[in-house]
């Protein structure tokens, strides 16, 4: 979302959200316990997962960006998943691992 709020992409991005939602776990169980669900497990891992090259990396974050390429001009896909791993990068200090919080609950009905 940095990227795509850049001078480069903020025009093809204008009134775009996200297509993803990263509840903390005290708001996913609120939700939960609004639909009458009680947390029965929560557990959030921190994981991470080596492409090994920093080509293979940019093939797996334009499979899974489509959301935002699709919003590009034709022939400038590419570029923008570059944009986004060099981001990515130097947020994190690695163009080729990707670095992520998985929350897995159990639920049950109240």
């Amino acid at each position: 979302m940095d990227v795509a709020a850049t001078p480069q992409w903020r025009e093809y991005f204008a009134g775009f959200d996200a297509p993803f939602v990263h509840p903390l776990p005290a708001d996913f169980q609120a939700t939960a316990a609004e639909c009458g669900l009680k947390t029965d497990e929560l557990i959030v891992d921190d994981l991470a997962w080596d492409f090994g090259t920093t080509e293979s990396f940019r093939a797996w974050c334009a499979v899974g960006s489509g959301a935002w390429t699709s919003r590009v001009p034709d022939g400038r896909s590419t570029e923008f998943v570059d944009d986004m791993v060099d981001a990515y990068a130097l947020a994190t200090g690695s163009d080729q691992v990707f670095r992520f919080m998985q929350l897995r609950a159990r639920l049950v009905r109240d």
